[in-house]
């Protein structure tokens, strides 16, 4: 079953980018109970061409001009918040425009965009992989150490098995293997 797209948070970033020159004027809720308001909808299609990209780009079939135009627009963010509000966007739009967005990454120059839009998202899940990789090393290295010290005939199989928290079959493997 296809994953259906949360566009409410990516909508809501949306219109806090559009509005953020009022900011100091408005309140921003993310959540507003609608009996009490009336439904507001915006159809992002009718939205004037060159203008409220943030919010043109939420819909399936974005126009290619506008997410480049977001993505320029976006580049220039400097409020934490307001980067926030550009990544959740881009992640509605990436999924709902996935072609789109793969033929942008092509071009050079966008791509370099998206990647210091994510740069943050980036550097965070490459600092994970370091660490599964470190942690992989170290455990290696372990039973590396264990496998000498059974070849040496200083550890016996079974104590080296149980030390490494493994059958004595699996470490076996592991040791000619390796």
């Amino acid at each position: 079953m296809e994953e259906r797209i949360k566009w409410h948070p990516a909508f809501y970033g949306g219109i806090e980018l559009e509005l953020r020159e009022y900011r100091e004027y408005l309140e921003f809720e993310s959540e507003h109970e609608l009996a009490k308001e009336p439904l507001k909808i915006v159809i992002t299609g009718e939205l004037e061409e060159g203008k409220h990209n943030s919010l043109r780009i939420l819909t399936h079939g974005a126009l290619e001009n506008d997410i480049r135009a977001f993505l320029t627009e976006a580049r220039s963010l400097k409020n934490p918040g307001d980067k926030d509000n550009a990544d959740a966007l881009l992640q509605v739009s990436v999924s709902a425009n996935i072609e789109l967005f793969e033929k942008i990454r092509r071009d050079t120059s966008m791509c370099e965009a998206l990647k210091e839009l994510m740069k943050d998202e980036l550097e965070s899940a490459e600092a994970r992989g370091e660490a599964r990789g470190e942690a992989r090393g170290e455990i290696k290295g372990k039973l590396r150490n264990l496998a000498d010290l059974v070849s040496d005939g200083v550890l016996s199989l079974e104590d080296a098995s149980v030390r490494a928290g493994m059958t004595a079959t699996e470490f076996e493997k592991f040791m000619n293997e390796g």
